[in-house]
């Protein structure tokens, strides 16, 4: 896993020494070591520098740098010297700066031998990158398995080539104007190169208070996008402002299986088996994450069956039996005979992760499992470099409560008249997901099963209230939305694999995993299985309101019943509470500043009123005070002005 950062400004020279700074504002995301390459476009010269100091760099006299590709490294495969990065082809026309994973490199790197490609390094999987672009082109990406985001320049055609993978695991931000190109893996490398500025986007803002997040191409910075998951770009230096952006993989649902569920169940077990030992090829010490949930659980398992010693499980534990589920994880590492390490964590130890949240996320950033997250891979970090995750199990196997409340609502309000709708759906309030619970029931009733997803997935609610106006408009809900599936849980499993997953769940796990320095990756998220189970029935994925059939199956027989059966918890944070007692002097004092950034987005008396109302109300309003504590913390970290 690496940090990586580029400037092209064809015919003019980059400012090295802004270039390098910004380099090294990526060094948690690579600690192990560096690598530049300099180079100038009319004399088709390139120049590597291995761990250079700025001395080195600025010293190069003589020459119009118009390149700098810029690349930190953290080694978990091929640990040599000849495998760092930026890495060129024999005849350095060829280049490409990559974080990430390539999990089939293998198999490529034979196949690619056989086409008589010589490869200078044992087993890179970044060299396979830079041949399989020699072999194919684009067409490279139809090839490779893995987590990604990567940038190669084609110096003999000259042009530049982007592409973030299959679900988002990876970033990659994007500036270019009529001068200059320019990429990162984070906002905050872009921020202090040539050409940006810290104009804040409107529209990215209106969309923040809705969903808690950002989504791709907007950032929160008007001059400056993001690729989307399984997008790709393609640039000409001759023109740097022309950007051609095409998508390279659509997830397809068609029920085309034709076996039984068992022989389903079976298939898929050794698949999800094949992508776990797939993502087990490391030259460094590695572990799981274990919730005790299902997910987690079915990655430890077949985790067991593939090693030859104990698995290190990471757990983080709660004092509070709302939130905790350790006893379940340790149950689990007992049953596998894995190596447990367990952490129990107050919430005022959570507090104190606060701070560092605004300058982890670069871009404002509202999911605060985030917190918990960061706990556990500081824990995870100090004995392992890579850690399996259990992330994706819920969009690929539908396991999300939302999914069966939507398809729930969808039943009453074809058979209710609109009358005795609240005391109908009023029982199913203690289902809601908890950022729905301030919602009234009746917000959530629609006829039309895509405006329901929407209001699961967010809250226009702040979007009312604000001063705010839209430049080019909200984020279109309805392009995730795939109308041609053949059922409401496809469409809905598809939505989530568009937008949640990449801009909330990976941007959550690549920056806290990153932050530590510690490679997060994640089985369940693999096209291939995806596409596998695309095929079955939705009969074999849910049913009776409950998904993960396959995973439930197989674990009952280890684990009982009661186990895959009892209630999902996901990393609760007691956000309520906080407000009502430790944090509700300093929110006031945050929020209600006539300083304070988010107060000049809203009403006079808008704050103290939405404080006033949760903390001496009965109804939990934390979903909508959290987004405004953490834009404003984020505000405060950047800057920047509308």
């Amino acid at each position: 896993m690496c940090g990586i950062f580029a400037v092209i400004t064809p015919g003019k020279p980059v400012d090295v020494e802004t270039c390098f700074r910004s380099v090294s504002r990526l060094s948690h995301r690579g600690p192990d070591g560096s690598g530049i390459v300099l180079g100038s476009l009319r004399e088709g010269r390139f120049r590597f520098f291995l761990n250079p100091t700025m001395g080195q760099l600025t010293g190069e006299h003589g020459a119009c740098w118009d390149v700098f590709l810029g690349h930190r490294r953290l080694s978990i495969i091929d640990l040599s010297n000849n495998a760092y990065q930026p890495m060129g082809n024999e005849d350095e026309t060829i280049w490409v700066v990559f974080n990430g994973e390539i999990y089939n490199h293998s198999d490529l790197r034979r196949e690619l031998l056989q086409y008589g490609h010589r490869f200078a390094t044992d087993h890179s999987d970044t060299e396979v990158l830079v041949h399989g672009y020699e072999e194919w082109g684009s067409g490279i990406l139809d090839r490779i398995r893995g987590m990604f985001a990567f940038a190669l320049l084609d110096y003999g055609k000259g042009s530049v080539l982007l592409a973030r993978d299959h679900f988002g695991k990876k970033p990659l931000y994007v500036y270019n104007d009529t001068e200059t190109i320019a990429w990162a893996s984070e906002l905050k490398a872009l921020s202090a190169s040539r050409g940006t500025d810290n104009q804040i986007s409107s529209d990215a803002l209106l969309d923040f208070l809705r969903l808690g997040y950002i989504p791709a191409p907007r950032t929160i910075h008007s001059r400056v996008s993001k690729l989307k998951a399984a997008e790709a770009a393609e640039l000409n230096l001759a023109s740097p402002s022309d950007m051609r952006r095409f998508t390279y993989w659509n997830l397809e649902y068609r029920p085309e299986y034709q076996g039984d569920e068992d022989r389903f169940g079976d298939e898929f077990s050794a698949r999800l088996r094949e992508s776990v030992r797939l993502r087990m090829i490391s030259d460094v010490p590695l572990g799981a994450f274990l919730s005790g949930g299902i997910d987690s659980s079915s990655i430890v398992k077949a985790m067991s069956g593939l090693s030859d010693r104990p698995v290190r499980t990471f757990t983080i534990g709660f004092n509070e039996r709302e939130y905790d589920e350790s006893v379940y994880a340790t149950r689990v590492s007992e049953h596998y005979k894995a190596e447990h390490h367990s952490r129990t964590i107050t919430p005022q130890r959570l507090l104190e992760y606060l701070p560092r949240l605004s300058e982890i996320f670069d871009e404002p950033f509202a999911d605060s499992s985030a917190l918990p997250t960061l706990v556990l891979c500081e824990m995870t970090r100090q004995l392992v470099t890579v850690a399996l995750t259990g992330d994706g199990g819920d969009e690929l196997l539908a396991g999300y409560t939302r999914y069966a409340v939507n398809l729930t609502l969808g039943r009453i309000f074809d058979n209710v008249i609109g009358g005795s709708l609240s005391k109908c759906l009023s029982p199913l309030t203690r289902f809601w997901p908890d950022h729905v619970k301030g919602k009234g029931v009746i917000s959530l009733f629609h006829p039309d099963p895509r405006l329901r997803y929407e209001e699961l997935m967010g809250s226009p609610w702040l979007v009312k209230h604000s001063l705010l106006r839209p430049s080019d408009g909200p984020f279109d809900m309805r392009s995730i939305w795939d109308f041609n599936a053949p059922s409401t849980l496809d469409r809905m499993c598809k939505a989530d694999i568009r937008l949640y997953v990449p801009e909330d769940l990976m941007v959550k796990v690549d920056r806290t995993s990153m932050a530590v320095s510690l490679e997060a990756r994640c089985p369940f998220l693999d096209h291939e299985l995806f596409e596998f189970v695309s095929k079955s029935p939705t009969t074999m994925r849910f049913r009776g309101g409950n998904g993960k059939i396959p995973l439930r199956r197989v674990l009952a027989r280890d684990l009982g019943r009661s186990f895959v059966e009892r209630p999902k918890k996901g990393f609760a944070v007691p956000l309520g509470h906080w407000f009502r007692k430790e944090l509700r002097e300093e929110l006031s004092d945050i929020l209600c500043s006539s300083s304070s950034f988010v107060s000049t987005l809203f009403p006079n008396g808008f704050l103290p009123s939405l404080l006033k109302a949760h903390q001496h109300g009965s109804r939990n309003l934390s979903n909508r005070i959290w987004p405004l504590l953490v834009l404003e913390k984020w505000h405060r970290t950047y800057g920047g002005s509308l």
